[in-house]
């Protein structure tokens, strides 16, 4: 059976390691439930606290399964409280090369489509508001490696924005960075609109 490898932080995770089927309660697992998506082998491999590097890591020891048909990346909020802890050499230069060398080690082995996901963060709680510049000059950095690699860049720092100021924070966190199951749901949307005409999905033009 073709597969859709899903890589990232906790956010992906969502407590995979501790369902049975190894999907988690989150976004992954509101996919793999999709009737579109019943012939492939969802695989999720994210894991929480996830840096790109970390994400480099788990390649090595888990390479991209043969009859990979997508694989689908979410990192770079832990990136950017790694730099906020103090280590001001992790951006710019730090993380751009991190992050073209994940897509690099990628590619070196598969040529599919690959789906990489933008960080994002809400405003609420107050103090993360100093956080979005940094997510902002990552995200760009991400575009740029996309860019380079021939991978699918998928925004979401707006669209979760907009959702924020009209449903308000807690309907879709809760604590401004991880995601309830309306957060979740958001999400699953969003990476289905993107990721069907990629998938070359029977009966499928877009949207869910």
């Amino acid at each position: 059976m073709n597969s859709v490898l899903f890589l990232g932080d906790s956010i992906t995770d969502c407590g995979h390691c501790f369902d049975p089927r190894g999907l988690g309660d989150g976004y992954v697992s509101m996919l793999a439930e999709l009737p579109e998506l019943s012939g492939f082998s969802i695989i999720n491999r994210g894991q929480d606290g996830f840096t790109i590097r970390d994400v480099r890591r788990l390649l090595r020891s888990f390479p991209v399964p043969d009859g990979c048909s997508l694989i689908s990346l979410l990192a770079g909020v832990n990136d950017a409280a790694l730099y906020l802890s103090g280590n001001p050499h992790h951006l710019p230069e730090g993380f751009r090369r991190e992050f073209s060398g994940a897509l690099e080690d990628i590619r070196n082995t598969y040529r599919g489509p690959l789906l990489v996901m933008e960080p994002f963060l809400f405003s609420s709680p107050a103090e993360l508001l100093g956080w979005l510049p940094v997510i902002r000059q990552i995200s760009a950095l991400i575009r740029e490696s996309c860019t380079a690699y021939g991978a699918h860049f998928l925004p979401l720092m707006d669209t979760f924005r907009h959702e924020e100021e009209e449903r308000g924070t807690a309907a879709l966190s809760p604590d401004g960075i991880h995601l309830s199951s309306e957060g979740n749901r958001h999400l699953a949307s969003q990476w289905f609109t993107a990721a069907a005409p990629l998938l070359a999905l029977p009966g499928v033009s877009g949207g869910s």
